[in-house]
């Protein structure tokens, strides 16, 4: 199957006729990718493999610097959205006849072993068993590149497909309770009793990013989001603070932080609470300040992401207040939150309620709480999806 097609020149033949242009095909296998460049001439070529890192969050990758090369004016860089080994391609220009062809990869994508090869077409990029030339093909010349896509695209079926996200998971047990109660367990039972709630209604066909004890990037459960063509993505939580009197439940859209207390929720989520990192003092404003310039992101469903976070912060204080006391409504809020981030639906980030406080912890792990807060994300989603089907925003 193609994915991508890439158009470049050879430096030296700058001012050599069109029809000298050569491509690039990006073609998905069964046990891995190959990525072939098609040059009019042969070239130079070094590359390298960095792993995922952990401390600033950033994705493995595997480059190819190309020498001498130079891009065309019609060169156009595709989006990767369902591939399991790649996220996406970027190039970059070291020097004016030097190009850099970076592959940005997900966790499957980083345990691949790569081959560059030469070939009678150029250059044979591949994470494969044996890997071999790609067949002859038409060679497509123009990229469409899709901006944003349809807002709760129906199926034939008039389904949705509803993501669920329970947080952190295996090496990442999240935040801990007074009692040991871990945020990763608590999450998954809530995250399982939503799915089967929704399943309940034919309108919705659900995934979850887990549905075990798993470690997972975070950029891993947006990217199964985008392959499963999720219309929805609602990630589950459990919020913690040093302040053990901290609590209340929120709901959280990807944006900048409107406040400190969402940039440190969004920063404990993230792996980001490490003040050591900075050069100013943690408590201080600037430290805040520092971090939020950092945060400045753009969310082509901001509007989606805001009215679906309403919904469903509406539900929980009406299913939780009524039963329990001092229920705090922490209201709607926005932060830069990674495992949001890529995401090409609307999508939310649901804190149920604070483990770090002893009274919600024991809540948390309360069948019955649970109950309430899976009842009330599930109503929250319904009640966004009637609203998008009436047309009302």
């Amino acid at each position: 199957m193609i994915i991508a097609i890439l158009m470049w020149m050879p430096s030296a033949l700058l001012l050599a006729a069109p029809q000298t242009m050569t491509a690039a095909i990006f073609n998905q296998q069964q046990d891995g990718f190959t990525l072939q460049l098609f040059l009019s001439d042969e070239v130079q070529y070094s590359s390298q493999s960095l792993p995922f890192d952990h401390k600033n969050q950033i994705a493995a990758r595997f480059f190819v610097d190309l020498f001498p090369v130079t891009t065309t004016p019609q060169f156009a860089l595709p989006e990767i959205d369902d591939n399991l080994w790649v996220q996406k391609i970027r190039v970059g220009k070291n020097t004016p006849d030097k190009i850099r062809l970076v592959l940005d990869l997900t966790s499957l994508g980083e345990k691949q072993a790569f081959t560059v090869t030469k070939n009678s077409k150029g250059l044979l990029i591949a994470a494969v068993g044996n890997p071999s030339e790609v067949p002859d093909v038409p060679v497509i010349t123009k990229v469409e590149s899709t901006k944003s896509v349809p807002i709760l695209k129906k199926n034939k079926d008039k389904t949705y497909r509803i993501v669920i996200d329970p947080g952190h998971g295996g090496a990442d047990p999240g935040a801990s309770g007074v009692k040991g109660t871990k945020e990763k367990n608590v999450v998954l039972a809530i995250s399982k009793l939503v799915r089967t709630q929704l399943s309940k209604n034919k309108q919705y066909i659900t995934f979850m990013t887990r549905e075990k004890d798993k470690t997972l990037q975070l950029q891993e459960r947006t990217l199964y989001a985008n392959t499963k063509g999720g219309d929805l993505f609602v990630s589950i939580h459990a919020n913690a603070s040093p302040r053990r009197s901290a609590k209340g439940v929120s709901t959280y859209f990807l944006n900048n932080a409107d406040d400190q207390e969402s940039l440190r929720v969004a920063m404990r989520e993230n792996g980001e609470l490490d003040p050591s990192n900075l050069r100013v003092p943690s408590g201080s404003d600037d430290y805040y300040l520092e971090i939020m310039k950092a945060s400045m992101i753009k969310n082509f469903h901001t509007t989606q992401s805001t009215d679906l976070a309403r919904a469903v912060q509406k539900k929980m204080m009406q299913y939780l207040s009524p039963k329990y006391s001092e229920v705090v409504n922490l209201g709607v809020r926005s932060a830069r939150f990674y495992v949001l981030t890529g995401a090409k639906m609307p999508s939310i980030l649901v804190e149920t309620s604070f483990i770090s406080n002893p009274t919600e912890e024991k809540r948390l792990t309360s069948p019955d709480y649970q109950e309430k807060l899976s009842q009330a994300i599930v109503e929250g989603i319904e009640a966004y999806v009637a609203s998008e089907q009436s047309g009302h925003q």
